[in-house]
C-alpha cells in the first residue's frame, strides 16, 4: 500500500490509496491488452461432461465469432433460394447442456428442412442468445447479429428472466393496452 506522512489527514491518506491502486489497476489491465490481447472475436468449442437424467453425458458446445450457435447457416454466404431464422433469447434459447443440433433452434432446421426439400428451398438457422438475459441485454446485443445473418423470420423466446429479476413475490401482472 502507499503509505502518506505529513500534514495530510487520514481521510486523504485513503483517497491517495485508492488513487494509486485504481492507477496500478488501470496500468496492469493496460500492459494485458497490450501484451495478451483477447481476441472476442473467436468462436467457442467446448467438450463438457455432464450428469443429468434425460441428457447425454459429453457434448460439444460451440459458438461462432458472433456468438451464434448454427449448423450450417453461415452468415458470409446467403444461398440462393434458402429461408434464414434467427432464433434469439436466453438460456432456453441457448440451451448450453445440448448439442447445437439437439437445441429447438437444431431441431426447428432439420424438422423445416425436410419439410421445404420438395420444394427446392433450403432452411438454416442459428440461434443468438446467452443464460441470464432480459429483454434490454438482448436488444443492446442483437443488432449486428440481425446484419450479419439477414434473416427472414425471428424467433423470440424472452420474458422469464424478466419476472424473475423484475417481478419478486409481489410481482401481479398489469395488462398493458
Amino acid at each position: 500500500g502507499v503509505v502518506v506522512t505529513g500534514r495530510f489527514g487520514r481521510g486523504t491518506s485513503i483517497v491517495i490509496s485508492m488513487v494509486a491502486f485504481a492507477i496500478t489497476i488501470g496500468m496492469a489491465e493496460g500492459a494485458i491488452r497490450v501484451f495478451a490481447p483477447l481476441d472476442q472475436r473467436q468462436g467457442i468449442s467446448l467438450r463438457v461432461k455432464q450428469d443429468l437424467p434425460g441428457l447425454r453425458s459429453e457434448i460439444v458446445y460451440e459458438r461462432d465469432e458472433l456468438g451464434l450457435r448454427r449448423l450450417t447457416l453461415d452468415p458470409k454466404q446467403k444461398l440462393h433460394e434458402s429461408i434464414r431464422v434467427l432464433c434469439i433469447g436466453a438460456s432456453t434459447t441457448d440451451q448450453p447442456t445440448q448439442e447445437t443440433a439437439d437445441t429447438w433452434c437444431g431441431v426447428l432446421q432439420s424438422r423445416l428442412a425436410q419439410e421445404f426439400l420438395h420444394r427446392g428451398i433450403t432452411v438454416e438457422t442459428a440461434s443468438f442468445a446467452q443464460g441470464g438475459w432480459r429483454v434490454p441485454d438482448l436488444v443492446a446485443r442483437v443488432a449486428e447479429r440481425l446484419d450479419a445473418v439477414r434473416p427472414e423470420v425471428v424467433v423470440v423466446l424472452m420474458g422469464i428472466n424478466d419476472l424473475a429479476f423484475n417481478g419478486g413475490p409481489d410481482y401481479s401482472y398489469v395488462d398493458l393496452k
